[in-house]
């Protein structure tokens, strides 16, 4: 990943020889991206787990056995009923899904207002009403680890796991890459949540991975670039290898997104420019 990160330094920052000691440790980090990814829920899990019992043990048993007081139970269906109302759902449907919810409920922290508002968001993003509880729960496991919102988090997950046609089964892989985009990039959940949309389209049509579009922010904003930026100048370094011009295609030498991957694209140029910030401009035109 180290060649992904120089490139995209060179491309949007105009240095090469003298890439700064901040460029120089993104690329120590994200060169261990692609390593780290696979590696973060099953801790995130354990830690989150352990919090989550520690938080259920003060709800106490008592409480727990009291069941829904005779008003939260009516906002509480009024409120699964509307969210019915996204799938033109039946009676039948409305009623599987507020058991869904009230099961889950019994393992998780959150109140069921915040799970009612996050299963509103998977299912408003393309999520199957039947899966939006098991997203809200994986989403949970990854807002507990970023002390984050619990509808935003599932936004994101549920949003960009729909864009890429992941399944549920997924979910863990694709918090992975979120949570290590956080760890080593500077950047933070919610600022993925209103940003990755502006570049997901264009790289699932260039048909790059998630892991790696995920692993060029965290190498830009790792650089001091906002996460916003980041996605920008990406969406146009992606767009510009869709369509390279006569110039760029005859750097690249029949090297490939789809077949060499973003990072094996980034090696061909600074191959074939020698790390030139002036050459490698000249390719894209900017």
């Amino acid at each position: 990943m180290a060649s992904l990160q120089k490139t995209i330094e060179i491309l949007f920052s105009g240095t090469d020889a003298g890439l700064g000691r901040a460029a120089q440790n993104a690329g120590r980090q994200i060169e261990g991206l692609s390593q780290s990814v696979g590696s973060v829920t099953g801790p995130v899990s354990d830690w989150t787990k352990s919090l989550l019992q520690a938080e259920l043990a003060l709800v106490g048993a008592g409480a727990a056995m009291a069941g829904l007081a005779v008003t939260q139970a009516g906002k509480f269906r009024e409120s699964t009923v509307e969210i019915g109302t996204l799938f033109n759902g039946t009676a039948e449907q409305v009623e599987a899904l507020q058991d869904q919810i009230l099961e889950y409920s019994k393992n998780s922290t959150s109140s069921l207002d915040e799970i009612n508002k996050a299963v509103y968001q998977a299912i408003s993003t393309g999520t199957d009403w039947a899966d939006a509880v098991e997203y809200a729960a994986k989403a949970e496991v990854l807002a507990t680890a970023g002390r984050e919102d619990l509808s935003k988090v599932t936004t994101l997950l549920a949003g960009v796991m729909n864009a890429y046609g992941a399944s549920v089964e997924d979910a863990n892989d694709y918090s992975d890459v979120l949570f290590t985009t956080v760890q080593k990039g500077a950047t933070s959940l919610p600022e993925l949540a209103s940003s990755l949309a502006g570049v997901t389209s264009v790289a699932i049509a260039a048909k790059v991975p998630f892991a790696d579009v995920n692993a060029a922010i965290a190498a830009l904003t790792a650089g001091g670039t906002s996460t916003s930026e980041s996605v920008t100048k990406l969406k146009a370094l992606l767009t510009e290898l869709l369509k390279p011009s006569d110039e760029l295609a005859q750097a690249l030498g029949g090297v490939t997104l789809e077949g060499d991957g973003l990072d094996g694209v980034m090696r061909q140029l600074l191959d074939v420019t020698g790390g030139s910030a002036q050459e490698m401009t000249k390719l894209f035109g900017s």
